[in-house]
């Protein structure tokens, strides 16, 4: 006698074939995101490996539609290989930066030596522009130096200052005066310059003539300069001197030689000797130029404008990081492409459908409900419930069970002055459960929302504020991020309030009770259904 049911092991291949294609719609609904997990972590290991970054987020779609494909974010962070070791043969994220230029030899070694010392100077970053889709474009790469917790000596007075003042005696100003270029003065052992007539010191300058000239002065040729220059108050006026009637020249330039340093001291010198009447043209040692400095000094990590150099690198970074995240989200797609076409592939199904003991069929692969038990949801497999499930969520409709509660909230936001408020959906991951909610309004009455655009402010400007073109120019900003703020609650607080409804709409004891009083063969299938078509 023919039996009268088989399991899917027993069927003949033609019928397996059969009973795949029926179950692949109940298979793929009911799949879960283990099959991406491995490749996902795979990435992410191959990622902090090969670059060093450590990737937060990866999402992806493999549905082969236009927005198919897969992408990935990471915080801000510093790339070891973007620091620490910036050196490294081959850097992937230095293409197209002359490592050999002697520039950005010294901006990278000083990369590398503050990042070890103090922390990371190149800071990146992805973030997700567009929730849209989860393909390569839909993320950017950011690279910036970080040169505000930095310390470095960006211009060349500083570095003179710090590198050779002590080493070399030397202290430089630029354009101290219009008649002059650039000076410089050597200074005493010990820094200062004493009230002493004898003790000689020493000045260049590069007058108006382009050519330097040597001053060599003591304090009481100070006062001598003075002096002779006391019917010029321009001049004095510009090393910072007065010349009241009641107290005489010397008397103001010994009060200033008390009161400022060295550096103070040798720019009234420098100012006031612009003319050779009391300098003579260099005939010996002249003073050194910065890059001669330099050239002496090769270890000194000095770059004439170092911010500026950190920004081209860091722009140099960026795109390479940018080229990076792109290939790397196409490569990740590749592998979750083959991992998915794996998973949902003829011989998955069909083991599922083993493991699972899914149904009884008849010899040409169709169900057999002769003598199944019929059963609640509550009795169901796992499997079958999933398939029920997935009918559920096809057919539930977020807006139409929620329109009395989404009323409300557009009536509550009205009342704070909005004009015909309604809401913006978007839906990232393509669920209600990534829900995205943004108010939109055609205006808003201000005597209306006056009460939170000013909260925090005066009264008195409270009462006198009627529109808001009457906000006092210094609490303008102040409003402005209290509207802001209230713009951002809204749709904050209603983006958490309908996502929360969402999962409570689809929970296990919503969909328990939806189908409460049913009945159902082991497949899920309601007997009812069956019956009728009986």
């Amino acid at each position: 006698m023919a039996k009268k049911s088989y399991t899917f092991a027993e069927l003949s291949d033609e019928a397996r074939k059969k009973v795949i294609e029926r179950e692949r719609n109940t298979y793929l609904e009911g799949m879960t995101e283990e099959w991406s997990e491995s490749v996902i972590e795979n990435f992410k290991s191959y990622m902090e490996g090969k670059y060093g970054i450590e990737v937060t987020d990866v999402g992806y779609d493999v549905s082969y539609s236009q927005g198919s494909g897969a992408s990935f974010t990471f915080d801000r962070q510093g790339i070891s290989m973007m620091n620490e070791e910036i050196d490294k043969a081959d850097n992937p994220f230095l293409l197209g930066y002359k490592t050999d230029d002697p520039i950005h030899e010294k901006v990278i070694k000083f990369v590398k030596e503050e990042s070890t010392a103090n922390g990371s100077v190149m800071i990146a970053e992805c973030k997700r522009t567009t929730h849209q889709y989860q393909h390569e474009n839909t993320v950017s790469a950011y690279v910036e130096a970080d040169i505000y917790s930095i310390q470095t000596p960006y211009g060349q007075d500083e570095l003179i200052d710090q590198y050779f003042t002590v080493a070399d005696g030397w202290n430089k100003y630029d354009v101290l005066a219009p008649s002059l270029l650039q000076a410089y003065f050597k200074t005493p052992e010990d820094g200062f310059i004493e009230y002493d007539d004898q003790k000689k010191y020493d000045a260049w300058c590069l007058g108006a003539d382009n050519k330097w000239y040597y001053v060599p002065f003591t304090y009481a040729d100070l006062v001598r300069i003075a002096n002779d220059y006391n019917i010029d108050s321009n001049l004095l006026n510009t090393a910072g001197f007065t010349r009241p009637t009641e107290r005489t020249l010397e008397t103001d330039i010994e009060n200033y030689l008390e009161e400022n340093d060295i550096f103070d001291i040798a720019k009234f010198i420098i100012q006031t000797v612009t003319v050779p009447t009391f300098a003579k043209e260099v005939g010996g040692e002249e003073p050194k130029t910065t890059e001669e400095l330099l050239g002496s000094n090769p270890d000194v990590l000095f770059v004439p404008d170092m911010e500026k150099e950190l920004e081209i690198l860091a722009s140099e970074m960026e795109e390479n990081l940018g080229q990076i995240v792109i290939d790397e989200s196409r490569q990740l797609y590749r592998d979750l492409e083959k991992e998915y076409e794996a998973a949902t592939s003829d011989e998955s199904i069909a083991e599922w459908l083993e493991v699972n003991d899914m149904d009884e069929y008849t010899e040409d692969g169709e169900i057999y409900y002769g003598d199944m038990p019929k059963l609640t949801y509550s009795e169901l497999s796992g499997v079958a419930k999933n398939k029920l499930n997935s009918q559920y969520y096809s057919m539930y409709d977020f807006h139409d069970m929620n329109d009395a509660m989404i009323s409300d909230k557009l009536t509550k936001i009205a009342e704070l002055g909005f004009k015909n408020p309604r809401f913006e959906y978007t839906y990232p991951n393509g669920d209600y459960s990534s829900m995205q909610v943004k108010l939109r309004y055609d205006s808003y009455d201000f005597a209306v929302a006056k009460t939170w655009i000013l909260a925090g402010l005066p009264q008195d400007v409270i009462d006198s504020t009627t529109s808001e073109k009457d906000i006092p120019e210094q609490y303008k900003e102040f409003c402005d991020k209290n509207k802001k703020a209230l713009f951002a609650g809204i749709d904050r607080t209603t983006t958490n309030l309908f996502r929360s409804t969402y999962l409570v709409d689809t929970s296990e004891e919503a969909i328990k009770s939806y189908y409460e009083g049913d009945l159902f063969y082991p497949d899920g299938t309601p007997v009812d259904e069956v019956d009728d078509d009986e």
